[in-house]
């Protein structure tokens, strides 16, 4: 694992539900294709609790980060810590499906030559519903007319492409992953590679109605951005935030489980 040939970083973001994180570590340990590295940026962290990281994964890169900071400071700061060429955030709580979950990854970078965003098919979980999958589509259609990767799980970024575009926007929280694909894939300089498979799953977790509101907000404002005025009224769009809305009214638990 890692040493001078590490074509991707994966960087655990140990911001919240810090139990859940060896869930996330032991489905990466075990992968079978070894050329990665393992930064682990943790945040708001009990003593005892950092003190048992470093006991259980000695062998792993642990970094803390101090306890203001937000996400997109976050993930630009692993920028500056890791060295694979590609770089994969992860959550606790998220893993990788199977132990060739990489295989099947860097054998697709190989065949495609490198290119600047991966992109996994999703998968949309709650509590009552059996989970749905969406495939990824980077068609000039507009965000709720196609499925655009809108979890930065679900995106392996080719690390010299993010830099160059400026690493992650601080206007965005929690939809900063989002915002940085959409602003690549309208540029036609940059090559995308679409996959139907599902790499990562993850565990349901506590509901925060916050997070809700910050996705509308963000999902206004990078259409607004990127696509104009007018596409906040296309029927997709509009489709979209009213069915969200809908589903918060009944009561429905849990809609779209978000782990930015």
């Amino acid at each position: 694992m890692g040493g001078e040939d590490v074509l991707l970083s994966i960087v655990v973001l140990d911001v919240k539900n810090h139990y859940l994180i060896p869930i996330t570590l032991e489905s990466i340990l075990c992968q079978t294709d070894k050329r990665f590295e393992v930064l682990i940026l943790t945040q708001k962290i009990l003593p005892r609790e950092l003190s048992q990281l470093h006991r259980n994964y000695s062998n792993l890169s642990i970094v803390e980060v101090q306890s203001d900071e937000h996400l997109p400071k976050i993930k630009n700061i692993a920028l500056k810590h890791v060295k694979g060429k590609y770089i994969h955030f992860l959550y606790p709580g998220e893993y990788y499906l199977s132990k060739f979950s990489l295989n099947f990854v860097f054998d697709k970078i190989g065949k495609e030559k490198d290119p600047d965003i991966i992109c996994f098919s999703g998968l949309l979980r709650d509590n009552i519903f059996p989970p749905k999958t969406f495939y990824p589509s980077f068609s000039k259609a507009l965000p709720g007319e196609k499925y655009y990767p809108i979890l930065v799980r679900d995106v392996i970024f080719l690390r010299e492409t993010v830099e160059t575009e400026g690493g992650f926007d601080s206007h965005y929280s929690p939809l900063q992953a989002f915002a940085l694909v959409t602003k690549i894939s309208l540029k036609e300089k940059y090559k995308i590679l679409s996959l139907k498979r599902v790499i990562v799953d993850y565990e349901l977790q506590k509901d925060d109605p916050e997070k809700y509101v910050r996705y509308i907000s963000d999902l206004i404002k990078i259409i607004y951005r990127y696509y104009g005025f007018h596409a906040l009224f296309r029927a997709s769009v509009l489709k979209e935030l009213m069915d969200f809305s809908k589903k918060r009214i009944r009561g429905i638990k849990r809609f779209f489980v978000w782990s930015e």
